[in-house]
């Protein structure tokens, strides 16, 4: 198979795990490779016949830091010198030396990486190019939700705060949108991050690739002239709430050492040379999985390290490079392919005819070939897309179903009346795509002006809200929304949502101006956090009248029952609702997330211990159940954190609170993720304490006030945190684990376990709304 063309580009991002293996704090030896100058690159190359002309490579390795706030490396620069010379090696990828360039130490600044783009590959890639890019070092994300940062430090960086990031850090959305811009006909981004935490003398402290990082590392071709969008795929080191590692017998970090290692001598190679990236990514996931059970049965803790190879609508599988040193026989067969479907949070996604759940889901499939996908929600209509699953890749299939009626009747009515979406509703849609939420919000507000009944405006605009801790004008626009419309089940249900959440929590974020729930005559905007337990009841119970087979009706009258509950009365009513809407659907993960956060909610009331643990133990084999199905629900591994945290189970809890602060992209609250990391920094000082090694003692003491400085970073005034995990049960476990100068910022003698007064009863302000 002839290699088509390929631009190649490697960073360097995160750090290594020193307490694993070994001390970090000495820079990485100067490479012998020497760096290509972008400046000194022609534009203009001659011809040749070689397929590595069609290949550019750009290896960013940062070891060593300008700065002294940031850790320094072990492997990132020797990690991209020895991608380099594979790359350069006429027998592996026959790259011409002008077309590497290479980034390490002091000459990976940030005007260096971002002016890249501009020097070298725009003079350089041609249409029918293919682009591969490397990232391996130090990667931070700042923020929560949609308005969350990744970034790449470079080696002049000046600091971690948010204002020195923005000024200094180079923006990891920024620098692939202008990737993305290249006419190269495929893309290949290898993410190697994250690893130590990027702050000197945090210890244990790990920093786990995000789903910030995840989702902004990745390359989102723009169409071409003629509407063709090249082909994009992204292999990270690790998966989301996991570090990338070295080994010191390796020289390399351990993801880099296995792609090497099968790019010079592994049996990922066709017959004629070629390297498929599916095959390429099942050769190192196996390595790298295997390297960390080894390491994990023979250390002290346990390593997590499972490399993942993503792509989007993928035609056919896609070569690396062509390789020309000798192929002995056929190469690894490729691991199954997976699918990873995104799809709004009350729709039901079947894949091959089987309800595998709703919402963002995974599903594996036996092997490669083509599945059917159908996503299915009220009020909009039926998609069913047909997916090209090839064996090795993760398949990201984002399916947004277009309105289908102005109410909120069923899309599969055959009663409901067609429309015409409105022009800048689809505008706004793309906007809000693309992350241009002023465009979005604009867009759907100027929707609902000129089609006051048109429901799916609404619920967009409602969801947006809602994904930057609005709540107040969140509540206000899906009451306007149950105005205009005729309510159904599912509209009031989502309403009662909500008004919950209000209820717990307040207007959030909302200026409190002009806030919206103007429009209906039977519900009104709270006038305070207990009106809003009320209106919560009387619209859940109204759903369920109206349609009491309907499982969101349900599921969301337990979520009301306990928000307005005092002292535990409701709990016979609250598990009941939840037990109704599981037994209605036992394939939705929010219903087992439900129904384990009810049961986890009123342990809290047991006084025996074995009997509260007995209970807990129930919410948890729930909350498993809703992750398997769902494994980015922030909700449910926060959830779960806090119940093995009650239960003194440490070691599951700091895996539950690290994998729950990396899907930081899906939380709302920054006050409940700076409350993660308050958690953590409690449960590394109970190490500490409960350690005699002398070195171990200093690492968690270190870790612990790494979590406290990130929990202030994320949210300087950490009374509302603070708040949160007294009211998930968890005052006994961290109150004696606490610095000094937060064991009074707030009374921690509960009232009923974790329970805390609140202008309602007793209720706990720590409930999830399932998204």
């Amino acid at each position: 198979m002839k290699l088509r063309n390929i631009t190649v580009i490697v960073l360097s991002l995160c750090g290594l795990a020193a307490t694993a293996f070994g001390q970090t704090g000495t820079p990485a030896p100067k490479p012998k490779h020497k760096p290509a100058k972008p400046l000194t690159v022609k534009a203009s190359l001659p011809a040749t016949t070689s397929a590595g002309d069609h290949m550019w490579a750009l290896l960013v390795g940062v070891s060593a830091y300008q700065s002294q706030m940031i850790a320094q490396l072990h492997s990132p620069a020797s990690d991209v010198t020895a991608i380099a010379s594979s790359l350069e090696d006429p027998k592996l990828g026959g790259l011409p030396a002008s077309h590497v360039l290479v980034l390490t130490n002091e000459q990976a600044t940030r005007d260096a990486i971002d002016g890249s783009v501009d020097t070298f590959f725009k003079p350089n890639v041609k249409p029918g190019d293919e682009v591969i890019v490397y990232l391996a070092g130090h990667g931070v994300a700042k923020g929560v939700g949609e308005t969350a940062k990744g970034y790449l430090l470079p080696y002049d960086v000046k600091g971690l705060s948010t204002q020195a990031l923005d000024a200094s850090a180079v923006n990891l959305k920024d620098l692939m949108n202008n990737l993305a811009q290249l006419p190269a006909a495929k893309f290949v981004a290898f993410i190697d991050a994250c690893r130590e935490d990027p702050t000197p003398g945090r210890g244990v402290k790990g920093n786990s690739l995000t789903d910030v990082v995840s989702n902004q590392a990745q390359i989102n071709p723009v169409p071409d002239a003629k509407g063709k969008i090249a082909s994009s795929v992204t292999f990270f080191a690790c998966s989301i709430g996991q570090r990338a590692y070295e080994d010191p017998t390796y020289q390399h970090g351990v993801f880099t050492y296995w792609i090497l290692d099968a790019i010079k001598q592994g049996d990922v190679a066709q017959t004629d040379g070629s390297i498929d990236m599916g095959v390429l990514g099942s050769y190192v996931t196996g390595k790298v999985s295997d390297w960390a059970k080894n390491q994990s049965a023979s250390g002290d803790f346990e390593v997590d390290q499972t490399p993942q190879l993503v792509t989007a609508d993928l035609p056919q599988p896609l070569v690396l490079m062509t390789v020309k040193r000798t192929v002995d026989g056929e190469p690894m067969a490729a691991a199954p392919p997976m699918l990873s479907i995104a799809a709004p949070d009350n729709a039901t996604v079947t894949v091959n005819g089987k309800e595998v759940g709703q919402g963002d889901v995974e599903d594996s499939l036996p092997s490669g070939g083509e599945a059917d996908v159908t996503v299915s929600a009220p009020g909009y209509a039926p998609v069913d897309k047909k997916i090209d699953a090839l064996p090795g890749y993760i398949e990201e299939v984002p399916i947004n179903p277009p309105p289908a009626s102005r109410g909120l009747t069923s899309a599969m009515d055959p009663s409901a009346a067609p429309i015409t979406v409105p022009d800048m509703y689809t505008r706004a849609q793309t906007a809000d795509k693309q992350g241009q939420w002023e465009a979005a919000e604009s867009g759907y507000t100027m929707t609902i002006q000129t089609s006051p009944d048109f429901a799916p405006a609404y619920q967009s605009l409602a969801e947006l809200e809602r994904k930057q801790g609005r709540y107040g004008e969140w509540v206000g626009t899906l009451i306007d929304m149950n105005g205009v419309i005729t309510p159904t089940a599912q509209s009031l249900a989502e309403m009662s949502y909500g008004l919950s959440q209000f209820a717990l929590k307040g207007p959030g974020a909302s200026t409190g101006t002009d806030n919206g729930g103007t429009k209906n005559k039977d519900y009104h905007y709270p006038k305070s956090q207990q009106d809003a337990g009320s209106e919560a009841i009387k619209a859940a119970h109204a759903a369920v009248a109206m349609n009491g087979q309907d499982p969101e009706a349900q599921r969301d009258l337990g979520f009301a029952e306990v928000a307005t509950d005092n002292k535990g009365k409701n709990k016979k009513a609250a598990q009941l609702a939840f037990g109704d809407a599981e037994i209605t659907d036992e394939n939705d993960p929010v219903n087992h997330y439900a129904m384990g956060y009810g049961i986890q909610y009123y342990a809290q009331l047991i006084k025996d211990d074995d009997a509260r643990n007995s209970e807990l133990q129930r919410a948890v084999t729930e909350l498993k159940q809703a992750i398997t199905a769902r494994p980015n629900y922030y909700e449910a591994h926060l959830e779960l954190a806090y119940c093995y945290h009650q239960m003194g189970d440490r070691k599951d809890a700091e895996n539950e609170y690290t994998v729950a602060g990396s899907y930081r992209g899906e939380a709302t609250d920054g006050n409940e993720v700076a409350g993660v990391n308050c958690a953590l920094g409690a449960l590394y000082t109970e190490d500490a304490d409960n350690t005699t090694d002398p070195a171990k003692k200093q690492d968690y003491q270190s870790a612990s006030k790494g979590e406290w400085a990130d929990a202030r970073d994320q949210e300087p005034d950490l009374k509302q945190a603070m708040t949160y995990l007294r009211n998930a049960g968890l005052s006994t476990q961290i109150v004696d684990y606490l610095p000094p100068s937060l064991q009074n910022i707030i009374d921690w003698k509960d009232t009923m376990g974790g329970m805390v007064q609140n202008g309602i009863g007793n209720i706990t302000s720590h409930i999830h709304l399932p998204f």
